[in-house]
Order: C-alpha cells, then structure tokens, then sequence
C-alpha cells in the first residue's frame, strides 16, 4: 500500500453561497507520476450554472492539465527531493486567489493502485455530478424563452436593459431590468431539476445573492420567473426553494409560467405608464 495526496479543481460560481462544481482531480504519491482526471462536461456545466464562458474554461483547463502531467519524472522527482506536498505542486501552476478555479482542501488515503484510485475519485467526485446535471428538464435560459416570446408579443422585450447592482461586497449583472424609480429586476430561474437537494441549492444561490444586494445605493425589486418542476417530490423541494428566495426581502414576487401573458400584459402597462 502507498501514501497518496489528492486535491480537486472547482469551478466556484458563487462566492456567496459557496456553490461549485468539481473540474479535476489530481492524485500524488512519492516517486509516482501525477495522475490528473479532466471533466469533459463544461457544456453541461455552463448550462447547469448559466453565464459561463465554458470555451475559456476549457482551454484554461486544459492547459492547466497539460502543465500538471509535464510534472512527472525528472521534474516530478525535483519537487519530491524538496519535500514539497501536492498543494505545493498545484500552487505553482494555479494559486488559490479570487478567481473562479479553486483548488479544494488536500485529502489523503493508502492505495495498492495509483491510477485505479484516481479512475475512482474521478467517477464519485465528477462524473456522478455531471449525470445529475444531465437530468435538468430545463435551464434558466429554457424559462427565460417562455417569458421572452410574451415580452415580443407585447412590444417590451427591448425596454429590459442589462445592468449591474453593486453593494459595499458583491456586484452582480442582472440581464433583464428596466427602471421606474427603482430598478426592477426580471430573473428567470430554473427549479425544473430531478435533484430535490440541488432545487434547494439553487434557492439558497439566489438568497445569497439577493442577501448580498441588500445594502445596494440603489432601491430594487426583484420578480423572479420560475420554471416548476412537475413530479411532486422534486415539487416540494421548489416549494421550499421558493420559501427560501422569499426571504430576501417581503417585495420579492414571483410569477409562474402559467401566468407569462397575464404578466407580460401588466408589465407592458407598468412601463407604460412610467413612460408617459
């Protein structure tokens, strides 16, 4: 049995709730070769997530995987005669600073087979979550289409700017908004998952954020456009989801897909009547 070291590379999409995905695995053992096990799944996680750059990401990722298998041999041998860990390793090649890519904690274990427990970290740590990715019936873009073809109808599609809400600690672009005095915030939101633990992530995701808005300059609202699931268990968890959204403050609203034209309808005379 050998000693091994292994760390993960995240994904870090939320700073505030701490919400991530897994990326990589790098598995370490004294006089062995780094063994380093690369997600293939970045499309499903910019869908899983929204608004990722995942070409970047990839070729970011890549090259990082390029650089972590360079340090084998000799080189790899180097870092051992200094008696460097692996987090001393991966620093080199990416440092733990305020971007997106983190590296988790270091763990540890014994294995007979270097290459087998990486194979085996990758599928319990990545792979898996890339499969429960995949059961989203809906993304937030997928709602947003819903929405979208009710604004066009009713000409106000292009009144709902992009625009950026900044608090003392956090800033977050929001890409549907329009102004009467307030800023009034249009965020379409997927819950339509098979996950009921992910559904509440995804609440708790928006409670951060709307948490972290909260001492903004300016006055906001937010109306959120939910996507609900349909099978009851995954449909109590969007309940509770939606509870804890709520909790931003007591103006949040939401409005379900059902209701698309009868909203679309309002907010055209809102606008309206601001305009005039």
């Amino acid at each position: 049995m050998k000693p091994y070291q292994s760390m993960l590379l995240r994904y870090v999409h939320d700073p505030v709730s701490g919400e991530f995905a897994n990326l990589a695995v790098v598995v370490f053992s004294p006089g062995m070769p780094l063994e380093v096990r690369v997600s293939g799944s970045l499309s499903r996680a910019s869908r899983f997530f929204g608004g990722i750059e995942f070409r970047h990401l990839r070729a970011l990722l890549n090259r990082l995987a390029r650089a972590l298998k360079k340090n084998t041999g000799a080189e790899q041998m180097d870092f051992l005669k200094a008696g460097l860990e692996i987090r001393e390793i991966t620093s080199r090649l990416l440092a733990n600073d305020v971007s997106s890519l983190r590296w988790s904690d270091a763990g540890a274990g014994v294995t007979e087979d270097l290459k087998a427990e990486a194979d085996r970290q990758f599928e319990r740590l990545i792979v898996k979550y890339d499969a429960e990715r995949e059961t989203a019936s809906r993304s937030s873009e997928d709602v947003w289409v819903t929405f979208q073809k009710r604004f066009r109808k009713v000409g106000i599609l292009p009144m709902l700017k992009p625009l950026k809400l900044e608090s003392d600690n956090f800033r977050h672009q929001f890409d549907h908004t329009w102004v009467n005095g307030s800023i009034q915030i249009i965020e379409p939101v997927s819950l339509d998952y098979e996950d009921p633990d992910y559904i509440l992530r995804r609440g708790s995701h928006w409670l951060g954020i709307g948490t972290a808005l909260q001492d903004a300059a300016e006055a906001h609202k937010f109306t959120f456009l939910l996507g609900l699931p349909k099978e009851a268990k995954a449909r109590k968890a969007a309940d509770k989801a939606r509870n804890l959204i709520a909790k931003i403050d007591s103006s949040v609203e939401f409005i379900e897909e059902a209701q698309a034209a009868e909203f679309a309808s309002n907010l055209r005379q809102l606008i309206g009547a601001h305009q005039a």
